[in-house]
């Protein structure tokens, strides 16, 4: 059984915002519209102060006493834009581009709104036609990085913030924006420098510290990226993302129950983040938590029923409760979301070989392999279906590709051996399981089998030792039946 994989590599903060739209400073006022520019000055006043609506009632009156007022449209547009009024804001650019075609802060202003709506290629339009105006302006090459990193245009991004930093090499959010870029394309490394230069000029950037707990993650340095996630919550407790992160990276060295413990903090935080149920499922489910993983999964389904993954895990902890017919049901609502989810097909054949019906499990199986050939789960499980079937030959194909992909793979090798030792190839069989317990010496079914397989060949000292084995590590209820034939039949030996 496997798990759909977990969002283990963190949650990435993008653009906090793409760079303030702003007012222009007042010009010098001309004598003639001297009531006007006291308007305009009060109106970039108030927008300083975050009260954007008393600033556009001053620019408005700016508006009535001077209609082609330029920067009074313009700065009305970083006003309208700050309330999150991006229509309005547009209408106001074009007027002052209607006014003055050549002003540069007008056309960044017009792509800031545009992104925002959403009309990306029309905001890269509206930059560039800054940038011919005026290439010297690092806060247009910023922006027009974040559109395009939006776009997923990373490599083109790149190369915007690296023009801006040649502006503006001492702007800490410049050289944040073009870490997330280099994240985005897998140059962790790259991305954990542009974070370090953005802390050298802003130790106190919360999202520097957390993204670089991410990126140090992705590269596997977890110890790194928590020390990263507790410098973020050190200067922000009540952040989210930052409790998220460290909990994934926590997960990732098998600290489940720290993991939960982060997790649980996000979610007080951010109880609609389906991001952390799902993650806190998966932290339960490897402390063996399946009815309370199932609930997380649950819970993020609530919130995102699209999340095929959390159906796919749902799934495999329904699975793991010997509840099959439902997690044939998690299964199939993942394929009706992702049919290409080989997960997802390879798992609902396990729980259709465990009811029995071994056909449809192959079927699946099958479906899982056309997509992934090199899928060494749906190989192993193939061939345990064909076992069942009583097709050995085959089955052992298939544990024999499944180890040709992965030498290590334990079922792989047990399963083998129970397809040799089915058709009487007992010595061949013991290979099998002693490559098994080489890699795990603490599977008891694995000695109850190469005992058999020992016992058959009347290889009786041998015998007697895997029959000891097995009763040492077997749990009493789960092989009552084993160890009650083990004590007879270790009585007969005289071990």
């Amino acid at each position: 059984m496997s798990d759909s994989s977990g969002n283990w590599f963190g949650k990435l903060l993008k653009k906090v915002s793409q760079q303030d739209p702003g007012v222009a400073p007042i010009p010098t006022p001309e004598p003639e519209r001297s009531n006007a520019a006291a308007w305009f000055e009060k109106g970039n006043s108030l927008h300083s102060l975050g009260r954007y609506d008393e600033a556009i009632h001053c620019y408005d009156k700016a508006l009535e006493l001077d209609p082609r007022f330029a920067m009074a449209w313009n700065n009305k547009g970083g006003s309208l834009a700050s309330l999150g009024r991006y229509a309005e804001a547009i209408r106001c650019y074009d007027r002052t581009l209607e006014l003055d075609p050549r002003n540069a802060l007008a056309w960044n202003n017009k792509g800031h709104s545009l992104n925002n709506l959403g009309r990306h290629e029309e905001a890269v339009r509206c930059y560039d036609k800054a940038l011919e105006l005026d290439a010297s302006i690092a806060a247009v090459w910023d922006n027009k990085g974040n559109t395009l990193d939006g776009m997923g245009r990373h490599e083109e991004a790149v190369r915007c913030y690296d023009e801006a930093l040649v502006l503006d090499p001492r702007h800490a959010v410049i050289w944040y924006d073009k870490g997330i870029s280099l994240d985005s394309v897998g140059r962790n490394e790259e991305a954990i420098h542009c974070y370090d230069k953005a802390l050298e000029l802003d130790p106190r950037h919360v999202p520097s510290w957390t993204n670089k707990g991410v990126s140090l993650l992705r590269i596997g340095r977890n110890e790194e990226a928590i020390c990263c996630c507790d410098k973020a919550l050190e200067l922000d407790p009540r952040f989210a993302t930052a409790w998220y992160n460290k909990g994934n990276s926590l997960h990732s060295l098998g600290r489940h129950d720290e993991a939960i413990h982060c997790y649980d903090k996000a979610l007080e935080l951010d109880p609609r983040s389906a991001a952390s149920w799902y993650n806190k499922g998966h932290s339960l489910h490897s402390l063996g938590r399946y009815e309370e993983a199932i609930h997380c999964y649950d819970k993020a389904l609530e919130l995102d029923p699209s999340n095929a993954g959390a159906w796919t895990n749902k799934g495999n902890n329904l699975d793991r409760l010997g509840r099959y017919e439902e997690a044939i049901h998690c299964y199939d609502k993942a394929l009706e979301l992702d049919m290409r989810d080989v997960t997802a097909w390879s798992n609902k054949g396990a729980s259709l070989h465990s009811l029995g019906r071994y056909e449809e499990a192959i079927h699946c199986l099958d479906r899982a392999l056309e997509l992934d050939p090199r899928y060494v789960n749906a190989w192993t499980n193939k061939g345990s279906s064909l076992g069942s079937l009583d097709r050995y030959e085959e089955s052992i194909l298939c544990y024999d590709k499944a180890l040709e992909l992965d030498p290590c793979h334990v079922a792989a090798w047990i399963g083998k051996g129970i397809s040799l030792n089915n058709l009487g190839r007992y010595e061949e069989s013991i290979l099998c399981y002693d490559r098994a317990l080489e890699l795990d010496p603490h599977d008891a079914a694995t000695w109850f089998n190469k005992a058999l397989a020992e016992d058959v060949l009347n290889r009786w000292r041998e015998a007697a030792h895997s029959y000891q084995q097995f009763l040492s590590l077997a749990p009493a209820r789960q092989y009552a039946k084993q160890i009650e034939y083990t004590r007879k039949r270790l009585q007969e030996l005289g071990g």
